[in-house]
């Protein structure tokens, strides 16, 4: 029994090193491509994670503790 217990331990220890990472973060400028004004309260959403960002006075944007992955982003104006 003592070692089912030990190597159930070691077992958990190895594979908890991968484990998918969420501390991605992603951030962005958002601006007219023909005038180079910055676009205040334009819409950013990640359609997978249904998550939606509205860029502020800068056109600045940022998303946290994303985990690793494909996404689609959609921005609206």
């Amino acid at each position: 029994m003592k070692i089912f217990s030990f190597l159930f331990f070691v077992f958990a220890f190895v594979f908890s090193g991968f484990g998918q990472t969420c501390g991605i973060h992603l951030s962005g400028h958002i601006e007219d491509a023909d005038t180079d004004e910055k676009l205040q309260v334009a819409s950013i959403r990640i359609l997978e994670l249904d998550k939606i960002m509205v860029t502020d006075e800068k056109g600045d944007f940022i998303f946290s503790d994303l985990c690793e992955g494909r996404y689609t982003i959609v921005v609206s104006h």
